[in-house]
């Protein structure tokens, strides 16, 4: 059966270049989020470079994580508690990837995403920030299962993943 996966948010290039990867991997996409036109912008770039891609729009976030395998929040810190709560009941068991490509190295996901652990616990919560000056990726999660699927996606989309320990015991970067 295949994997769905719900990316939702607008993070620039790193979102592109997981959602391209997972698009020729033959996994079905789901875009999401509170701007139609900007996960359309995605949707039209996957459908252009791979015309077979299973990958569709879906307005209501909740309904498209109550889909999907795993969720990818390219989202903005300040939009996390809203998108948090809407999925809550819905994000049981799945993997949740809190994705950040900051160029200016000021932006670390991996304190929200230690408060989305605690928000969601049943989830598996993972980080994964890359600066936008390197192609090493840096993921975190308490799940390994999680974290090695993550760093698998991350690798094949041109990445170098770099695996820390695991998300509790990072300290606020």
């Amino acid at each position: 059966m295949k994997k769905t996966v719900v990316i939702i948010g607008v993070n620039g290039k790193t979102r592109t270049a997981l959602a391209n990867e997972l698009a020729k991997a033959g996994y079905r996409l789901l875009v999401a989020g509170s701007d139609p036109t900007q996960y359309s912008r995605l949707y039209r770039y996957i459908k252009t470079n791979i015309p077979e891609a299973e990958i569709e729009e879906v307005a209501c976030e909740k309904e498209a994580c109550w889909e999907a395998d795993m969720i990818v929040l390219a989202i903005s810190r300040n939009a996390f508690p809203e998108l948090v709560e809407k999925v809550k009941e819905v994000s049981t068991q799945k993997t949740v990837l809190c994705l950040s490509d900051d160029k200016t190295g000021n932006y670390f996901p991996f304190s929200e995403a230690q408060e989305i652990q605690q928000l969601l616990p049943f989830s598996k919560v993972v980080a994964a920030f890359n600066n936008g000056l390197s192609t090493e990726m840096l993921i975190a999660g308490d799940d390994k299962e999680s974290v090695q699927q993550v760093a698998t996606i991350v690798e094949a989309a041109g990445y170098e993943p770099i695996v820390a320990e695991c998300l509790s015991t990072i300290k606020t970067l």
